[in-house]
């Protein structure tokens, strides 16, 4: 899922929802949460890409 928008549209709130949908259907393991930067990683309790990858 990409989520792109303005500041302040919901974009964190719709993707965490996403997220526990996935982790209910999945497991928390089978489901990766990135972000571009460590800023908006944190923001939805993920890591950066690079991070994930371990590159």
């Amino acid at each position: 899922v990409f989520l792109t928008g303005e500041a302040g549209t919901g974009k964190s709130y719709a993707l965490k929802s996403i997220i526990q949908c996935l982790r209910d259907k999945f497991g928390k393991q089978r489901v990766g949460v990135t972000a571009p930067t460590g800023v908006a990683a944190h923001n939805i309790g993920g890591k950066t890409l690079h991070a994930w990858a371990k590159i």
